[in-house]
């Protein structure tokens, strides 16, 4: 009688792994979505991103002005080593100052060269911004304070990042800043508008804080710039969840989709125009800017990330219009 055969399992085309590159591509792919061994940089953070809108990359890149000077390098670097991340910079009434709010959540008032910087007050610094600005989640609000009742009444909410509060110098409106969406918006207080918002500027970048200038102009803050890839990116949370999975650390993830990040500090018209642009496009003196303070002919410059206050004079001098070629 003859013996039945049994059926054997071939390691080669015929067997389980009949398309080897194929499998493997699966199993990479599984791996990916599932992160088994927790090798991404948000690994254990309960990342949750979401759609957001961005203005087009091209549309907002064509119509944005470039200052091809680099006039940023010509300021000069005050206090170096003796604040860390003075990303808030503000005078008083009677001139005082500065004072810094710093990102170890303390605020900081110059007292003069023979007693240096004072602790002015304390602030929790404890807040995950970048685990925020990743997601793109829409849970920011704009807050209103009643100093009589000591009442807090919710304005806006659903905001992307809110950030940098500013009342335009006639209190008909104030701005803010989405720092995910890169755009500064706009809220009505008065007239037939009041109670709306609206985009007030697009921008090639990210902005940190907004604050009045000369003659009810803003100056915005923005590390630049912004690439189509994170506009790819913002649309689809999927694929950012695959990505930061990626077995490589954040900063590796970052500069494979980002450009290199620099200095542009912009001043705005009352209605978004843009009057004057300043960039450091090789870091040389200033880097990931947070804010602009226009005081006594001069800009002060906050940072989060740096141990200075960076400074320029303003308005520009002949030689330094120069640069870009202004008359």
């Amino acid at each position: 009688m003859e013996e039945k055969k049994k059926p054997r399992v071939h390691g080669g085309r015929d067997g389980i792994v009949q398309y080897p590159r194929l499998f493997f591509a699966a199993l990479a792919l599984a791996l990916l979505v599932t992160d088994p061994f927790r090798l991404g940089p948000l690994a254990g953070i309960d990342y949750r991103p979401v759609k957001h809108e961005l203005a087009p990359y091209r549309e907002v890149m064509a119509r944005w002005p470039r200052d091809d000077g680099s006039r940023l390098r010509l300021g000069r670097l005050e206090f170096v080593g003796e604040v860390f991340g003075p990303e808030s910079i503000e005078f008083d009434r009677y001139g005082r100052g500065p004072y810094a709010g710093l990102a170890d959540g303390r605020v900081v008032r110059w007292m003069g060269e023979k007693t240096g910087w004072e602790t002015f007050a304390v602030m929790s610094p404890d807040w995950d911004h970048l685990n925020i600005l990743l997601e793109g989640e829409g849970t920011g609000r704009l807050l209103r304070y009643d100093p009589e009742t000591n009442a807090v009444h919710v304005v806006l909410h659903g905001l992307v990042f809110p950030n940098g509060v500013q009342i335009s110098d006639d209190q008909r409106f104030l701005l803010f800043s989405e720092t995910t969406n890169c755009r500064i918006m706009r809220y009505w207080l008065e007239g037939p508008r009041a109670g709306q918002v609206e985009v007030f500027a697009d921008l090639p970048g990210f902005p940190d804080n907004v604050r009045l200038g000369s003659g009810g102009q803003f100056w915005v803050a923005i590390d630049c710039c912004r690439t189509a890839a994170q506009e790819v990116f913002a649309k689809r949370p999927w694929l950012r969840t695959l990505y930061f999975k990626l077995p490589l650390t954040m900063r590796t993830l970052g500069k494979m989709v980002s450009s290199r990040m620099h200095t542009l500090v912009a001043l705005l018209d009352g209605e978004g125009n843009v009057v004057e642009v300043l960039e450091d496009r090789g870091g040389e003196v200033m880097q990931l800017v947070s804010e602009v303070r226009e005081v006594g002919r001069k800009l002060w410059i906050g940072t989060v990330a740096h141990n200075h206050i960076a400074t320029i004079p303003y308005p520009l001098d002949q030689e330094q219009r120069a640069w870009r070629g202004d008359s």
